[in-house]
């Protein structure tokens, strides 16, 4: 009533548009309609330098942040205030208004101005489709490899099994820490991660990588699964006989005879562990594992 007077009418714009950001706060979907449309002196979607589209996806106004950015002038710009729209979306949990600001036709929201902490934090809670969004925006330059071989080793230490997947997937050069991040993996016992890592589709781990640490993580674990994936990978295969013989040691020391059977059987050079036989069998006679003393007494 108040914009439509004959006389005299409301501007719908007063105040710097305080009118508008107070309906959108509120979820009030038809007067932001009302004052956005008003027939003179419309109030402007972009006003108070966003202050309208932050406030109503904050409360998670889906509809109202959608029309704020389709305004047909002055439209409210999704990568205002700094990208501010974009991590208050993040911390709020509102996937669909984090998709709407990243395919804004106009002024979408820059992925590159979500903190490094807020995607990490995505991805330690497995928050596979905002980051996968977060991907496919993505301009791909140093600081984003970085932070994508970071996100990398975060999704491996958690276990997420499908973010994993999808960084190594998708991500550019997310392989940068694909070394450690299957280290981590076998280290955790994290059977499927460490068959995503081997077998990325580009740039996959090497299971002989960093001396043969994946392996000896997985020995000191005790992961025989992990262990016969490592020693039996098509391409680089970790060597039973790396560091001298050390993962029999390590096998040895936890008393995994399985673990000790599976590496004297892979091909390995016997001469370059010999030192290492030498010390398990030391510590199998100690701990009297009778099996253990046989097996590694056979092989010297």
């Amino acid at each position: 009533m108040l914009l439509n007077a004959s006389h005299h009418a409301a501007h719908a714009d007063c105040q710097g548009g305080r009118a508008l950001v107070d309906a959108a706060r509120g979820g009030h979907t038809e007067i932001v309609s009302t004052l956005m449309n008003a027939p003179e002196h419309a109030a402007h979607a972009d006003c108070r330098g966003g202050e309208a589209l932050v406030d109503a996806e904050n409360q998670g106004h889906t509809e109202i942040v959608r029309m704020l950015m389709n305004a047909p002038q002055h439209a409210a710009h999704a990568d205002c205030q700094d990208g501010e729209a974009l991590q208050v979306a993040v911390r709020g949990g509102h996937t669909e208004i984090f998709r709407l600001l990243l395919n804004a036709p106009h002024h979408a929201a820059r992925p590159d101005h979500l903190p490094r902490r807020d995607l990490l934090d995505e991805v330690r809670k497995g928050h596979t489709e905002v980051v996968g969004l977060w991907l496919g925006a993505l301009l791909h330059d140093a600081h984003t490899s970085s932070l994508c071989s970071q996100a990398l080793l975060e999704a491996v230490r958690k276990g997420h099994t499908e973010m994993v997947s999808l960084l190594v997937n998708h991500a550019p050069k997310a392989d940068r820490g694909c070394g450690q991040a299957l280290v981590d993996a076998a280290k955790l016992g994290h059977t499927e991660i460490v068959c995503a890592l081997l077998n990325a589709p580009q740039h996959r781990a090497h299971a002989d990588c960093l001396r043969g640490r994946p392996l000896l993580g997985a020995v000191a674990g005790g992961h025989v699964e992990i262990v016969g994936l490592l020693l039996g990978a098509q391409e680089h295969a970790a060597q039973a006989d790396c560091q001298s013989g050390q993962a029999f040691v390590l096998a040895a020391r936890g008393g995994h005879v399985e673990i000790v059977r599976m590496l004297l059987a892979a091909p390995h050079d016997a001469a370059q562990a010999r030192r290492g036989y030498t010390e398990a069998l030391q510590i199998a006679r100690r701990g009297g594992h009778i099996e253990m003393q046989r097996i590694l007494s056979e092989a010297l």
